[in-house]
C-alpha cells in the first residue's frame, strides 16, 4: 500500500466507530471526535522492507474528566476498527496545539499490514 491509501484505509476505519468522524488529513478546524492519521516514522524490517508507523489522532473534550469517559466508551472500539487496516500498538492522551490553544487529543500508535 501506499502512503495516500494507508491515509484513505485509517480515515475509512475511523469514519466507521461512532462518535469519531475520519478524515485522511487534519481537518482545518477539528472538532470533538475528528481523527486523522499522522505520519511518525518509518521503520526498517529483517533489513529489507520500510514499514510505517503512523499515529491516528483524535480529538477529545477539552474537560480532563469528560475526556477520560469518552476515552472509556470508545477506546476498545477504535482498537477494534483498526484492526482492519492494522494494529494498534499504543494509546495515550496527549496535548496537541489546535489554533492558538492546547487541546486534548487521543495518540494511538499503528502499524499498517503488510
Amino acid at each position: 500500500m501506499s502512503l495516500i491509501d494507508d491515509r484513505t484505509a485509517l480515515a475509512a476505519a475511523m469514519d466507521g466507530v461512532t462518535d469519531v468522524n475520519g478524515h485522511d488529513r487534519r481537518p482545518a478546524a477539528p472538532r470533538l471526535g475528528d481523527a486523522w492519521p499522522f505520519l511518525e516514522r518509518f521503520d526498517v524490517e529483517q533489513g529489507l522492507v520500510l514499514r510505517p508507523t503512523w499515529k491516528v489522532i483524535v480529538l477529545l473534550p477539552q474537560d480532563e474528566f469528560k475526556a477520560s469517559e469518552w476515552m472509556d466508551d470508545h477506546l476498545a472500539l477504535i482498537f477494534a476498527a483498526l484492526r482492519g487496516p492494522g494494529w494498534a500498538e499504543s494509546a495515550e492522551p496527549a496535548l496537541m496545539r489546535v489554533g492558538r490553544t492546547d487541546a486534548y487529543v487521543l495518540e494511538i500508535s499503528l502499524k499498517m499490514d503488510p
